[in-house]
């Protein structure tokens, strides 16, 4: 893949070129992270607002609002879905993360890391689906 994104013009325009090659789609997932998660990081570092979040998505320890989340909130929702993306990046799976967890894949402690893992991952992917329209600054 080659992508050039020119900056906005006074007109509201920007130039934009894109080349796919037959090997971008044999893995879309993996293509689509590798240019989401720098994206997401650079977003998250240099956002001044968020979106609203809903305090159901986000642990009971994150500090939100019932009706529009707050910063803290928004972060963490970021950092699930830059976590992903990242996860995504680096072609690993459950058993990569939890592979100091996982000699025997059948163990109890190695099944509930897996498990654990490939539900954090679900989860920051239905956030990145849910807040899409957020991601702005």
């Amino acid at each position: 893949m080659k992508a050039l994104i020119g900056p906005w013009d006074g007109e509201g325009n920007r130039d934009i070129s894109i080349e796919l090659d037959a090997y971008d789609t044999w893995n879309v997932d993996y293509t689509l992270a590798v240019v989401a998660a720098p994206l997401l990081r650079q977003l998250r570092s240099r956002s001044h607002s968020y979106g609203l979040v809903d305090p159901d998505d986000v642990p009971t320890d994150i500090p939100t609002d019932d009706k529009y989340g707050t910063m803290e909130s928004w972060h963490w929702v970021m950092d699930e879905m830059i976590w992903a993306f990242e996860y995504k990046a680096k072609d690993m799976d459950a058993g990569d993360m939890c592979a100091d967890k996982c000699a025997n894949f059948g163990d109890p402690v190695c099944e509930a890391c897996l498990n654990e893992t490939q539900e954090r991952l679900t989860n920051a992917f239905k956030l990145f689906g849910k807040y899409y329209e957020n991601l702005w600054d």
